[in-house]
């Protein structure tokens, strides 16, 4: 935990008694506090103050004393939020996560059945090159749905 003011390490690992016995607090770098001014359609962060600092990529120089390999980093989380919580969320799952929990299981159960009929059809009757158009097709409807997907969701 940082001071968002000083930069200053406030603690390390509250909730993590182990860790926080591997890793005193004094050997943690600060962060660098930057001006930073809010205007109506941007915010401007005066990074001149960094000219010729060294970057921390983490590893090595994470630490003052330059030699461990472990990265702290500061929990972001949503303001409001419990910062313990990775999802950010209240712990409720309203009635859109069950919907979506009953369609994908249905989609699943019916594109396994329509793959397993489809398969067993083309065996049966000995048309290997049918089997094989098949599944390119099939494979390329579910690659077709899984891609518009993730792209819907990340609009």
């Amino acid at each position: 935990m940082f001071s968002l003011k000083t930069g200053e390490v406030l603690d390390v690992y509250p909730n993590n008694p182990v860790l926080k016995a591997l890793t005193p607090k004094d050997s943690i770098a600060n962060l660098k506090i930057l001006p930073v001014k809010l205007t109506q359609d941007a915010i401007l962060v005066d990074g001149s103050e960094l000219k010729g600092s060294v970057f921390s990529r983490g590893g090595a120089d994470s630490s003052l004393e330059n030699n461990n390999v472990f990265y702290s980093e500061p929990r972001v989380y949503v303001e409001g939020t419990d910062p313990n919580d990775p999802m950010n969320s209240d712990g409720q799952a309203g009635p859109g996560v069950a919907a979506n929990a009953a369609t994908l299981v249905t989609s699943l159960l019916g594109v396994a059945a329509l793959s397993v009929g489809g398969t067993a059809f083309f065996i049966l009757n000995e048309s290997y090159v049918g089997l094989g158009v098949f599944w390119a097709v099939g494979f390329a409807i579910v690659a077709y749905y899984a891609y518009t997907q993730v792209l819907s969701k990340e609009e």
